[in-house]
């Protein structure tokens, strides 16, 4: 079993219910009253206190920051990377992070949709000049910038291309931006 997996995260949540369980029934039978969200939070607290000490899937980006790798989604926290098309991965999330993507090998037939997310961070994505993308903006006290130049900053807005790639970029506080190589 690895730390932040759906498995730990299921046997987490069991052994709090169980916990809530029993304090109801000592509470009704026994009249004995246990602090049951002090002990959630200490269980908690421990869970994520070993999580990061044996950090899996958590591993450490460029010398600072940490890289989560988790099926097809690839995250930064407090990190800053250079990274390129992964072939498992569809969604890039920026977390407190500075992301350069480099989207150039993307080719006109492909059919695939990507995500990039920053959230109080930056990805500047890098597109090849003859594929067509189509790109979706989503922004909140943030800013999503184009191919084209434009942007959006609070709301949505999507590019007209008709094509098979599609990128889905949401900022929250912080910018995604699109240059075409």
């Amino acid at each position: 079993m690895r730390w932040f997996s759906l498995e730990a995260f299921m046997v987490f949540w069991g052994v709090l219910f169980i916990l809530f369980g029993l304090s109801l029934i000592l509470k009704s039978f026994f009249n004995i009253d246990l602090p049951l969200f002090r002990i959630g939070l200490a269980i908690f607290l421990i869970y994520l206190g070993l999580g990061l000490i044996f950090q899996s899937p958590w591993r450490w980006g460029k010398g600072e920051g940490y890289v989560v790798r988790e099926g097809s989604e690839r995250s930064w926290v407090f990190a800053s990377a250079e990274i390129g098309l992964d072939e498992g991965a569809s969604t890039f999330n920026a977390i407190f992070s500075s992301v350069e993507a480099d989207f150039s090998s993307l080719q006109p037939e492909e059919k695939r949709v990507i995500q990039c997310n920053a959230v109080f961070g930056s990805i500047e994505v890098t597109l090849p000049r003859d594929v067509p993308v189509r790109v979706e903006g989503h922004a909140v006290f943030g800013s999503v910038e184009f191919p084209d130049k434009r942007s959006v900053s609070f709301g949505s807005l999507s590019s007209d291309q008709d094509s098979g790639v599609i990128i889905i970029a949401n900022a929250v506080f912080g910018s995604v931006e699109f240059k075409v190589k």
